[in-house]
């Protein structure tokens, strides 16, 4: 995906022998120049295991939510970004503050897989140019569309659509501080609790979804 950027139609060894040994120069190239850092960020995306003196853990959150969403097809852009980029904390979080939005959006306005690597492609194309902020970020349509998302009916949602929307409300009217055990929450849960800070009058969490 970080190489051809489209969906592979074609075996996967021959895929591989065409978009990326046709762009490596010797066998230790592709070792230390592809597979040790992208196997490296390849693990801390999915074990949830940035290790940094500052932001370790806001970053690793984020991580935490990507992995919840029901495919990985976000999973080439955070590579391509941390085998770049990975070194600079501030950076790193900005930008997987960024995909979480987007990965959000495409979850939860139910685009198809096609659709998806799409748009991932875009954003894998910049980082490779070293442009970081540009097309990660919602477009003004859009933010649109997942307004509409959100205003529509949740309970039309698929199951695993809905779950996630209602997880991510909570965690941002816990201040990102919920921790959530899937085998004993409901969603009546995260209802009743929104209920209870409603009527006691308390704030609500002030991070949106799209901005």
């Amino acid at each position: 995906m970080i190489y051809a950027r489209f969906k592979l139609d074609r075996m996967l060894l021959e895929e591989f022998k065409d978009h990326v040994l046709s762009q490596v120069t010797s066998s230790e190239a592709l070792v230390d120049e592809v597979v040790a850092p992208y196997a490296e960020a390849y693990l801390i995306a999915k074990q949830c295991q940035y290790v940094s003196t500052s932001s370790a853990e806001k970053i690793n959150e984020l991580f935490t939510w990507l992995n919840r969403i029901d495919n990985s097809d976000w999973l080439p852009v955070a590579i391509a970004f941390l085998a770049r980029q990975g070194n600079d904390a501030a950076a790193v979080l900005d930008f997987i503050s960024r995909l979480e939005r987007l990965a959000a959006f495409l979850h939860l306005t139910a685009k198809n897989v096609n659709q998806r690597i799409e748009r991932y492609a875009l954003v894998i194309e910049d980082i490779l140019k070293g442009v970081y902020v540009d097309r990660v970020e919602l477009t003004p349509g859009e933010c649109a569309e997942m307004l509409r998302a959100l205003d529509g009916n949740v309970y039309e949602m698929t199951a695993r659509r809905r779950n996630y929307l209602i997880l991510r409300l909570d965690s941002f009217v816990s201040a990102m501080a919920a921790n959530y055990t899937p085998n004993v929450l409901t969603i009546e849960h995260i209802c009743l609790k929104l209920s209870i800070l409603l009527a006691s009058g308390q704030p609500l969490g002030q991070t949106p979804l799209c901005g």
